[in-house]
């Protein structure tokens, strides 16, 4: 059996509720602040949640073209911004580089769906002829990665993957494993979602989905938490750039971490929520070490899926302390999503840049408004407040709608 070339994270990018800047990102999540506020882009005055992980006012500057920037849906926006600063992260010279061993992975739960809900707006009011051209590219998932390569000429596999909320992690296993066996050099993978719009927002809250803690939005995200109701919408892109060790140590890449193993499965069980007794997400994690040949004990953090929903929560630490058991005491534990609210398909991404914050900093951020805990999580540490940490190993959690399971398993760099 061939060796499995290792695969390490040279760039991070990302567009968030907290701006489009990495360490000022890190910093707002160590900081415990909270990125979640009234919705100001529509009327939501009928809804039952008026609050999400909204981004405002955002500007993609000089990194895609001022008419371009007017008609692509959003999701396109933040994918494109996300992935060229990780590339200008990264400091690959993309004139040196085997542009046919390049390639892209980046998925999306949803897609377009300000292009969607204008274009059906349009054809109700105005009658097709008044729908834009531009409606079926702007709104399927696999443009995210289409344009991208447009701009950097990248030739490599190239593709988008939809699993929900797992989608990211999807995408950066699908990614490595190009590097792993051969067939890329570099890969750019992540996740995009703009879901905050009529559509998104009506269609979460018919399924009562969502918190509806309007009286207190920064204070509505409460993972683990017995008054939890729901998870509270996000949006934005997170964006690595992956690559093979000896090419980028051959070129001198500043590396925030190795790309250990992951795994993907299903829990075939129910539409929305994930098996009780978390078995599928436990197998999961079992397989993502197994995949990067894992000493369990090992593991001493993890970025939880923890979306704030009422069933879902549990499920993954039950799936933690079956896989874990007594050593799960002496694993660091947060939800990035208590701050951020769910950004659906672009959670994973945005949330294993945090994780290689984690190891880059040596902190790890908080979990915020846990005031009244589900017992199990005194089997945890689960900091409060932004804590040191040398991180081993960690793990960042994904599972979507569907049972689509994902994790990632990353580590600091060591030569040896």
């Amino acid at each position: 059996m061939t060796k499995k070339r290792r695969v390490v994270v040279t760039g991070i990018g990302l567009v968030s509720c907290f701006g489009n800047d990495v360490k000022e990102f890190y910093n707002q999540l160590l900081a415990g602040k909270s990125g979640i506020s009234q919705i100001e882009n529509m009327d939501v005055s009928q809804y039952p949640t008026k609050f999400a992980g909204e981004i405002k006012n955002f500007d993609s500057g000089e990194y895609i073209d001022k008419k371009q920037a007017r008609r692509l849906d959003p999701f396109l926006r933040y994918s494109q911004v996300a992935g060229k600063r990780a590339l200008e992260d990264s400091k690959l010279n993309l004139d040196a580089i085997d542009k046919s061993r390049a390639g892209i992975i980046i998925g999306s739960g949803m897609g377009g769906m300000h292009v969607f809900q204008d274009g059906v707006d349009a054809i109700k009011n105005k009658g097709y002829r008044r729908v834009t051209p531009f409606f079926i590219p702007f709104i399927i998932t696999n443009m995210a990665s289409g344009l991208l390569s447009m701009d950097t000429g990248f030739t490599g596999p190239n593709y988008s993957i939809s699993t929900a909320c797992a989608t990211a992690n999807y995408a950066i296993i699908a990614a490595a494993q190009h590097i792993q066996r051969g067939d890329a050099d570099v890969m750019i993978c992540g996740g995009t979602e703009a879901p905050v719009t009529h559509v998104g927002l009506a269609g979460f809250s018919v399924i009562k989905a969502l918190s509806t803690h309007n009286e207190d939005p920064q204070g509505a995200a409460r993972p683990w938490d017995k008054n939890r109701d729901g998870f509270v919408i996000g949006e934005g892109a997170g964006v690595l750039v992956l690559e093979e060790l000896e090419h980028a140590k051959a070129r001198g890449a500043h590396i925030y971490g190795e790309y250990l193993g992951g795994a993907m499965n299903a829990d075939a069980h129910h539409m929305t929520e994930p098996k009780a007794d978390g078995s599928g997400v436990a197998d999961c994690m079992r397989a993502a070490l197994k995949d990067g040949d894992i000493d369990p004990k090992r593991v001493n953090y993890v970025n939880a899926h923890a979306t704030c929903t009422p069933v879902g929560d549990m499920c993954e630490v039950r799936g933690l302390q079956s896989l874990f058991g007594d050593y799960c005491k002496d694993i660091t534990i947060n939800a990035t999503k208590s701050m951020t609210g769910h950004c659906l398909g672009a959670a994973g991404a945005i949330e294993i840049i945090a994780t290689l914050m984690a190891i880059e900093t040596g902190k790890v951020h908080p979990t915020i408004n846990i005031k009244d805990p589900e017992p199990e999580m005194e089997n945890f540490n689960v900091p409060t407040k932004a804590e040191d940490l040398s991180i081993d190993v960690a793990l960042s959690n994904s599972f979507g709608f569907g049972g689509h399971n994902a994790v990632v398993a990353v580590a600091p760099y060591k030569d040896a």
